[in-house]
């Protein structure tokens, strides 16, 4: 999903775009002077430039290939990016996000990420110099959505020693900063409830027995998957209680949920519902 690993530049990469930028503004305004343009249209393109390179400080950030990028960037906003490798030579790549809007539910998830990730993280880092290994996740990323008024934020958090992915979904209102209800989904969808909850279901039902097939077998059939306990337990209202929504840039509605089956756990997954 976004494994993608994000390097910060500093010093030398700031320099120079510092220099492009006063060379820039030094020809817009003497040629401004010498031909008498409109010092607004000016200000435009210069503001175009500052938003194009000054405001670029991740390589490669996920946001600027999307269409929704320049209004995303005004709700969310990177606060840590680092990758390397420790002593121990165990790769590592850390890009955590932090929402720029009011609100209580926002307030709690920017007061979570920051202190079950940003702050230890930060601690760790001596660690590495002294030749400790990496904490328990590897890579930690995320990704971001704006449709219509939902604000949808995707962390993907990958544990260094199984290698199992976790993600953590949130949805809000970016005019309120609060929660978002699957009925903002419905009416995204142009679902009413009870075609919500059957399409999750069907959802949840074929990815469990794409899982259970690579264990017990392509030839296996839906009835004897259905008698499965990794079937049923993934069926069960208070697992799939636990499924969180969102949009993605397709215009689809995606879900994280948790697939049961043996030899694997528990595996939470990113699967398209529509």
């Amino acid at each position: 999903m976004i494994t993608e690993n994000k390097k910060l530049r500093v010093g030398k990469g700031i320099f120079v775009v510092g220099k492009k930028f006063a060379l820039v503004l030094a020809l817009a305004l003497l040629g401004c002077a010498l031909s008498g343009c409109d010092m607004q249209k000016t200000s435009d393109k210069l503001t175009e430039f500052n938003e194009k390179y000054l405001g670029i400080s991740w390589e490669g950030d996920d946001e600027s290939s999307t269409p929704n990028a320049q209004s995303v960037h005004d709700y969310v906003q990177t606060q840590m990016s680092v990758s390397g490798r420790d002593a121990k030579e165990n790769s590592y790549s850390f890009r955590l996000p932090r929402i720029n809007l009011s609100g209580l539910e926002a307030s709690r998830i920017n007061t979570t990420i920051t202190k079950e990730f940003v702050e230890p993280l930060q601690k760790s880092m001596e660690d590495y110099q002294s030749g400790e290994e990496c904490p328990d996740y590897s890579d930690i990323n995320y990704q971001v959505y704006l449709n219509e008024s939902v604000l949808s934020l995707v962390l993907t958090c990958t544990e260094r020693v199984s290698g199992k992915t976790e993600y953590r979904v949130y949805n809000l209102n970016v005019e309120t900063g609060e929660s978002v209800q699957d009925d903002a989904f419905c009416q995204v969808m142009n679902w009413g409830p009870m075609r919500l909850e059957q399409e999750v279901k069907e959802t949840a039902a074929q990815q469990a027995k794409i899982i259970l097939r690579e264990y017990y077998g392509e030839e296996t059939t839906d009835e004897a998957l259905e008698e499965t306990y990794g079937y049923q337990r993934t069926m069960a209202d208070t697992n799939l209680e636990r499924v969180k929504l969102y949009m993605a840039d397709d215009e689809c509605l995606w879900a994280a949920m948790d697939i049961y089956a043996p030899g694997y756990g528990m595996q939470r997954q990113l699967v398209q519902v529509s």
